[in-house]
C-alpha cells in the first residue's frame, strides 16, 4: 500500500471527526423487540421500545423491531437548542468512512441486528454526516442485508439495492469531537432513509427469527462518515462513552472490525399482523401473506 493510501487508511477510522423520548435516546441498550409486546399501532410501542426520536415519524411504515442505540450526549446544548453528539475521550473519533472511494467497493460499514419473530422488513434508517456541507452532496447510496457477517464466506446476500434518490433528513443533532465547542455546527447528522421492499416495490423482505447484518455506503460528495452509538455520562456530560459493538468496515484490504456500535433502526411487519397492515405498502389484499 502506497504512502497516500496509508494516509487515507490512517484517517478513515478517525473521521473528519427519532421526535419523542429524549430519555430513551440517552440511555438504552440495543435489542430486538418482540411483536406481541411492541407491535402496537400507536403510543404503546413508542412508550415501551427504546426508540429514538426518528422512530416515531417512521412508525406508520411498520413497527420498530431493532434499535442499535442512540447518539445524543448533550440534549439541547447546541446552537438554538440543537442536540449534540460528542465523541468520547478514549475514542475521539467523529465517525468512520462510509463513502465509496473512487470506483472501488470500499468504503462500507456493516452492523448486526436480530429479529425475534417472523418479520417483513420495510424500512431501515442509518445515520451519517458530511462535514461543512449545509446538506450532504452525496448523489446515490446502496445497501445490502446479509444472512450473516459480510466477512464470512457462508453469508448470503438477502437484499441488495442501489438507490438513485438520496432521501436524507437532518436530525437536528451535530457531531463534535471530545471537549469541542458545543456550538460547532460543521458535522450535521443526517438520517439516511432506506426503503426495504422487493425489487418490484410490492412486498417487504421477509426474515425468520435470527441474526442478520446490514451493510451500506454513500456515493458522491466529498466525504461521508457513519457515526457511533454513544452513552452520556449523567455525572459528567463531557465524558460520554463510545459503545463497543460488532460493526465492520470494508477497507482496501477487506472487512475489518471497528469495535464500536453504529446507530441504526429497523422497521417491519409481523406475518400475523401483516394482513391488517397491507395498505401501508399499497398491496392488493390477494398478495397479503
Amino acid at each position: 500500500m502506497g504512502y497516500y493510501m496509508k494516509l487515507i487508511a490512517g484517517c478513515w477510522v478517525s473521521g473528519c471527526l427519532v421526535f419523542g423520548l429524549v430519555s430513551a435516546v440517552l440511555a438504552k441498550s440495543p435489542g430486538a423487540l418482540d411483536f406481541e409486546d411492541r407491535f402496537i399501532l400507536g403510543e404503546r410501542a413508542l412508550q415501551m421500545a427504546p426508540v429514538t426520536r426518528f422512530a416515531e415519524s417512521r412508525q406508520t411504515n411498520g413497527a420498530l423491531v431493532w434499535d442499535n442505540g442512540g447518539f445524543i450526549t448533550h440534549p439541547g446544548a447546541g446552537v438554538d437548542g440543537a442536540d449534540i453528539s460528542m465523541a468520547s475521550q478514549d475514542e475521539n473519533s467523529a465517525g468512520s468512512n462510509v463513502r465509496q472511494w473512487e470506483d472501488n467497493e470500499f468504503f462500507r460499514v456493516a452492523d448486526r441486528f436480530e429479529v425475534a419473530d417472523n418479520v417483513g422488513i420495510v424500512h431501515v434508517s442509518t445515520f451519517a454526516y458530511e462535514p461543512i456541507q449545509a446538506s450532504p452532496a452525496w448523489t446515490s447510496k446502496n445497501l445490502r442485508i446479509w444472512s450473516g457477517s459480510p466477512g464470512e464466506t457462508d453469508s448470503e446476500v438477502l437484499f441488495e439495492r442501489e438507490y438513485d434518490s438520496l432521501d436524507v433528513v437532518f436530525t437536528g443533532v451535530y457531531r463534535v469531537l471530545h471537549l469541542a465547542d458545543l456550538t460547532d455546527v460543521r458535522r450535521p447528522i443526517y438520517e439516511v432513509i432506506w426503503d426495504i421492499t422487493s425489487a418490484d416495490q410490492s412486498a417487504p423482505l421477509w426474515l425468520e427469527p435470527g441474526e442478520y447484518w446490514i451493510d451500506w455506503q454513500v456515493v458522491g460528495g466529498e466525504t461521508g462518515w457513519s457515526i457511533y452509538v454513544m452513552e452520556p455520562n449523567p455525572d459528567d456530560l463531557d465524558q460520554p462513552t463510545t459503545v463497543f459493538g460488532d460493526s465492520l468496515q470494508l477497507q482496501p484490504d477487506g472487512w475489518a472490525a471497528l469495535n464500536v456500535a453504529t446507530p441504526f433502526l429497523v422497521f417491519g411487519l409481523s406475518d400475523h399482523l401483516f394482513s391488517d397492515r397491507f395498505e401501508a405498502l399499497g398491496l392488493p389484499e390477494t398478495e397479503v401473506q
